[in-house]
């Protein structure tokens, strides 16, 4: 479900082999060895003036001005005489970068390599570290799984030898910011330890929506299974995805089951990881049960170390005293082993504190330690630690949890109340996920929710006249039962109802087949069968998902427009006040996309329906990205387009809206969950949904990236932040601007904060300048508070005079002035980065200019 498009970033620099001995690739050299190709509209002479190379590596200088209305990628191409001097087809390496790069989202460096037959293959990051110089390393594994490839002899599998043929940048976002390149280096992740340490350890089967989690290669795999069959055992097992499992690359191993027993003996590279996808076995390949699941490991005694945090939910989250966090140490291993580390508790503000750790741990026993209570701060926590074994082995492990506001089950939120939501994926989940999923939702703050999965016309009425609400109606119950408020997607066309003469048929390949127009007639049926069951338990009926990137000969804007039509009257036939959106939007408007390719883009579709109002009671769109490609979006296109169209009639909401995690920029994430809402909400919206409670897939990925939470449901930044931010914001009404430009935003609220009346300024500056900029308030408060993205609140002074301050930063901040009935913004904003003068409002900051400078630490705190 994510787009997103922006600037492009043009990059140039030259690669040189070491020496036998390794793999080496030095960014610090300049050549003209390489050549680059970019986004469409760059420019090469702009381009030019963003690159420096020094001895630290090169540095990539991105700036909006320079760099106008590019494609957000540039690729580099590496010639053969630097490329192909072994071959990199079974490799692990990591690419590393000086610090992390600042100012906006760098969305993901792939590498492509291409085998002996010409076909090119381009990998994703598998993850990535920072080292304690806040150095970013991204790990790529050529013998996991890789993208489709093309060109050569198309046969979709590598042929070695095959050598690095070039490198891929994508960026998000506007702004300024950089990325420095240091160096791309094999990986020898044992460094000569030996793997003696053997564990048994129980694996997931469970291959339901994200799929099974994954472990390290085994030694052996053994399972029991029901019934208890003999006969040929095919084991199939996953690895190397960036998304869910089935992206992977898939590796079959032959067996026998006998009497319900299977063991396959593998002896898989411990330091890569798969994840499990089914099991066949028995007479005529039939898929039993699986009753277990062992895996023996080898590794070495720092590997063997499980590290989590027990907070007594399956959340890893705290909330007060009564959920203290305990640490937990675990030696899964046949053997006691000792161990040395520290346990580096750090915040997202660079809080840290420490437990030391040095004893020894029995054979398959574990230890608890109670976490330091009460926490320095509110939000996300990570605990780091660099383990030496006995044995002296070394190993990086980590863990985390948050600490965040409570809350609980209360009513659901009526309109006109802005309400902040999340989306999940609903049916797909087994019950008991389910119920983690709703206690997530609930413990988040989120007072609206959508989901798809229970409610699409394929899965209800898979054969005509046969419905299936199961799926929907216990997803409905569940959000009744929490206070929670339902946007609910459906359409994919079941097959029955397919039309056989639309114009999809001409199609060569379906890219989103659910998105097929059916025949005339059915699709009102269902949606009138669908409102009559539901009634207004669903808040917004949402018709589809993302039209506008569907190709356009899977469906034109005439059939799309009938299906809205049908869905429209049968909903409303059933309940006439049922609230109906067309399909949430990937983009605020097709006018970006006009030359692009007609087989990614349906172009005109959004303007299309914008000029029937008739067709939906309220508009939904989406747009994926950064704030700044986000506040782009909406004030150069959407509004524009809205007010030229009937749509200025309708209410609008964004019904799925994130950026990815994914490579690093967690944090960013956190920022971001503030900015975007606060944002919609200033320019009209009734509601906004983050993109989404869990992640997608086990892996670093950009779709799994886009989980507040991850597949164990361990809290992400993003998660903290939100529940700050609904504890803060639900329940007030939006006020004015005072400035809302550039890069700085300045917003007032007003309502009942912690039971007190309270104006709110919540504001932010995205320039990522050295120091912030204040803008002094005139107020007549009793007290003035400061909150923080993760809800930690400090006095703020309020002069003799009644004038307090807000500080406008690349981290979003809220002063609450309790009791206050006014509060007036001075006209200026005073910079106190080292600026001369007052900047008068309402005009916001022009681009930067590149800095140059080479040596600057990111600064990645907050």
């Amino acid at each position: 479900m994510k787009t997103s498009s922006s600037i492009c970033v043009v990059v140039a620099f030259v690669v040189a082999l070491a020496a036998e001995g390794g793999t080496f690739v030095d960014f610090s050299t300049v050549g003209s060895r390489c050549s680059v190709s970019t986004g469409r509209f760059a420019k090469a002479e702009d381009a030019a003036r963003q690159i420096v190379v020094g001895m630290d590596g090169m540095t990539v200088l991105f700036d909006t001005a320079l760099e106008g209305k590019a494609n957000s990628w540039a690729t580099i191409s590496v010639p053969p005489s630097i490329g192909g001097g072994r071959d990199w087809s079974p490799l692990l390496v990591r690419l590393v970068l000086v610090g992390v790069p600042t100012g906006k989202a760098l969305r993901n460096i792939a590498l492509n390599l291409t085998d002996v037959n010409g076909e090119t293959f381009q990998y994703q990051p598998r993850g990535f570290d920072v080292d304690d110089d806040g150095n970013m390393s991204l790990e790529y594994d050529f013998a996991g799984g890789h993208g489709p490839g093309w060109g050569g002899d198309g046969n979709q599998q590598i042929d070695p030898p095959a050598r690095l043929s070039a490198l891929n940048v994508h960026f998000s976002g506007d702004g300024t910011g950089r990325v420095t390149f240091r160096r791309l280096e094999s990986v020898d992740s044992t460094s000569g330890e030996k793997r003696t340490v053997l564990s048994r350890e129980a694996i997931s089967t469970d291959t339901s929506y994200p799929g099974a989690r994954p472990f390290n290669g085994p030694r052996s795999l053994a399972f029991e299974v029901r019934p208890a069959v003999s006969g040929k055992a095919r084991l199939t097992l996953s690895s190397g995805s960036i998304g869910n499992a089935s992206q992977g690359r898939m590796d079959s191993f032959d067996g026998t089951v006998s009497n319900g027993v299977t063991r396959f003996n593998l002896n898989l590279p411990y330091d890569r990881q798969y994840e499990f996808m089914k099991l066949d076995g028995g007479q005529g390949a039939v898929r039993p049960a699986i009753v277990r699941a062992t895996g023996e490991f080898m590794q070495t005694e720092a590997e063997a170390m499980r590290l989590d945090v027990d907070t007594g939910n399956p959340l890893h989250i705290v909330r007060d005293e009564t959920e203290r966090p305990s640490l937990v140490v675990r030696n899964p291993a046949e053997m006691a082993i000792s161990w040395q580390t520290v346990f580096v508790f750090k915040d997202v503000f660079g809080r840290k504190f420490e437990i030391p750790f040095s004893r020894t741990v029995g054979a398959r026993s574990d230890v608890r330690m109670e976490v330091p209570w009460p926490l320095p701060a509110k939000g996300l926590w990570r605990v780091e630690a660099k383990v030496k074994g006995g044995d002296g082995s070394t190993a990086r492990k980590e863990t985390r949890f948050a600490f965040i506001p409570r809350h609980d089950v209360t009513p659901r939120l009526e309109k006109p109340a802005f309400r902040l939501g999340i989306h999940w994926h609903g049916w797909r989940y087994p019950p008991k996920i389910r119920s983690t999923v709703v206690d997530a939702l609930v413990a988040s703050g989120a007072k609206l929710t959508r989901t798809d999965y229970g409610f699409l016309f394929s899965e209800v009425e898979a054969k005509e006249g046969v419905f299936d609400w199961s799926g929907g109606d216990d997803i409905v119950g569940r959000m009744q039962r929490a206070g929670l408020a339902m946007d609910v997607i459906t359409g994919s066309s079941p097959e029955w109802a397919v039309d056989k003469d639309a114009s999809w048929k001409t199609a060569k390949a379906l890219r989103r087949p659910g998105c097929r127009p059916t025949r005339p007639g059915v699709f009102r049926e269902f949606c009138r069968a669908l409102a009559t069951r539901y009634g207004d338990k669903i808040d917004y009926y949402e018709i589809g998902n993302e039209w506008d990137i569907t190709p356009t000969d899977m469906l034109s804007h005439e059939e799309a427009l009938r299906m809205q039509r049908e869905a429209y009257e049968g909903i409303h036939s059933a309940f006439p006040a049922a609230c109906v959106t067309p399909n949430g939007w990937a983009y605020a408007t097709t006018t970006e996309h006009i030359r692009s390719n007609p087989a990614q883009y349906n172009i005109g579709i959004i303007e299309a329906f914008a000029d029937h109002p008739e067709l939906y009671d309220a508009w939904a769109l989406h747009v994926h990205g950064t704030f700044g490609h986000y506040q782009h979006r909406i004030d150069d296109e959407f509004l524009p387009m809205r007010a030229k169209t009937g749509l200025k009639r309708r209410p609008w909401l964004t019904s799925e809206s994130a950026l990815t995690s994914a490579n690093g920029f967690e944090y960013d994430v956190a920022r971001t969950v503030w900015m975007k809402p606060l944002f919609a909400w200033s320019r009209g919206a009734r509601d906004y949904v983050w993109y989404n409670l869990r992640a997608t897939g086990w892996f670093n990925g950009g779709e799994p990236g886009y989980g507040l939470m991850t597949p164990d449901f361990h809290p992400r930044a993003g998660y903290a932040a939100f529940a700050a931010l609904t504890e803060l914001f639900h329940g007030l009404a939006f006020e004015r601007t005072v400035i809302s430009a550039g890069t700085r935003h300045l917003f007032v609220f007003r309502g009942a904060v912690g039971g007190e009346s309270a104006i709110v300024l919540a504001g932010w500056d995205t320039a990522f300048t050295e120091k912030a900029d204040v803008v002094h308030v005139n107020t007549d408060a009793r007290r003035a508070v400061a909150s923080d993205i993760m809800g930690n609140r400090t006095d703020s002074p309020i002069s003799d005079g009644g004038e307090a301050a807000i500080a406008l930063s690349a981290n979003p901040t809220a002063e609450i002035l309790f009791g206050a009935t006014r509060a007036e913004v001075e006209a200026s904003v005073s910079r106190v980065s080292g600026h001369a003068g007052r900047v008068t409002l309402p005009e916001g900051v022009s681009s930067r200019k590149p800095d140059f400078a080479l040596a600057a630490k990111a600064d990645t705190t907050y």
